[in-house]
């Protein structure tokens, strides 16, 4: 049976102090004031995915305050219950910032979109995300994504080829068919 969870209100907010260790202050529903050593008070929201629990680290207290946190555990929750991923959207928002969408952030939501799939173990996990990191974002990372053309991918591919990685040169042009469906799908790029 779940525990029930009395919520916090301001008062209790603005008088908790740090302890010998850190502690949290719940508000429920995955809504967490996370009071640290040092003094620093922080909201997190909590949730479970495929992967496990994940957090989502909001904002200091009293920069936000009791009832923005709560308004942001009402927008994440609105998320789950639409089959969205949080983190996985917070990525896509913050690749909005110009009006364009660059691969990098969407390669790594691509990437908790797929890791949360259940199809890839931890290690595979790892190294995909490796792979991207050491191979393709310093090449094309920060690049619009609906600006990238084939050759620019093949340009990132025989870099690795010339590596001697084969299997990583199969494994990168597999993986850039599906972050390029999944910017499809979400709606990044559009089709001509």
């Amino acid at each position: 049976m779940a525990k029930i969870v009395k919520p916090l209100t301001d008062p209790q907010c603005s008088s908790a102090k740090p302890k010998e260790k850190d502690y949290n202050l719940f508000d429920g529903s995955g809504l967490i004031l996370l009071i640290r050593t040092s003094g620093t008070k922080t909201w997190r929201y909590r949730y479970k995915n495929a992967l496990g629990t994940q957090i989502i680290t909001i904002g200091t207290y009293p920069a936000i305050r009791l009832a923005k946190a709560r308004e942001y555990r009402s927008k994440y929750q609105s998320m789950l219950s639409n089959n969205l991923d949080p983190k996985e959207q917070l990525i896509i928002e913050q690749s909005k910032q110009d009006n364009r969408y660059h691969f990098e952030p969407i390669a790594r939501a691509w990437h908790v979109a797929y890791k949360s799939s259940g199809k890839w173990g931890e290690e595979t996990a790892e190294r995909a995300l490796k792979n991207l990191e050491k191979y393709v974002f310093p090449i094309i990372g920060t690049r619009p994504i609906d600006s990238i053309k084939p050759k620019d991918l093949n340009l990132v591919l025989s870099e690795i080829e010339e590596t001697g990685f084969l299997e990583v040169v199969k494994k990168t042009r597999q993986r850039f068919v599906s972050i390029f469906a999944y910017a499809i799908s979400k709606g990044l790029i559009e089709l001509k």
